[in-house]
């Protein structure tokens, strides 16, 4: 499975930046769940207000762009969830589209985590990464989450800390992978 043992955590509906949801993470001996604030707070930021603008990253400068850089050599993690919605680009189209695993298997998104210890109380945040849609989701958005596979997990959380194992993964969804929906249907 995704993850062993019991965590204790209850399904989240309707989860946005800034919420506290379920992320999957290496740990010594297998994986373990935690939950985190979606949006990144680096270690060295002054205030951990700046994650609101940091809830997604560009695979394109993931390894690169300082907010992320040390996170993605060390501190890779999954977002499993039943799906993600997007609004059309520019459209007067207004309804979110739902996508979902055409498998209906949970969706495992690639993504970082950080531990920010600028308060009282450390502070764990976690960041989605994105790249250019693919056939699904393209007609309704120019990005979206890196979808894992099931057999991608082991390289995306571990891979010994080789960054270059896990940039291979930091593509869109294969054909057949995702269906869309329209939200309110």
């Amino acid at each position: 499975g995704l993850w062993t043992g019991d965590v204790g955590l209850r399904a989240k509906y309707n989860v946005a930046p800034t919420h506290r949801a379920p992320i999957v993470r290496a740990r010594e001996g297998g994986r373990e769940m935690a939950e985190a604030a979606w949006g990144l707070v680096p270690p060295w930021a002054d205030d951990p207000g700046v994650g609101v603008r940091m809830f997604n990253a560009r695979s394109e400068t993931v390894a690169t762009k300082p907010a992320y850089r040390e996170a993605y050599r060390r501190r890779r993690c999954v977002a499993p969830m039943s799906g993600f919605y997007e609004w059309p680009k520019q459209s007067e189209l207004k309804d979110p589209h739902y996508f979902t695993r055409a498998d209906d298997q949970i969706m495992c998104v690639a993504a970082l985590w950080e531990r920010w210890t600028g308060a009282d109380a450390p502070l764990e945040s976690f960041t989605i990464i994105t790249t250019d849609a693919n056939e699904v989701v393209g007609p309704v958005h120019p990005r979206m989450p890196v979808v894992l596979e099931p057999e991608d997990l082991d390289a995306w959380l571990l891979g010994d800390g080789a960054p270059e194992e896990a940039a291979r993964l930091l593509r869109p969804a294969p054909p057949g992978v995702l269906q869309a929906s329209s939200a309110w249907s």
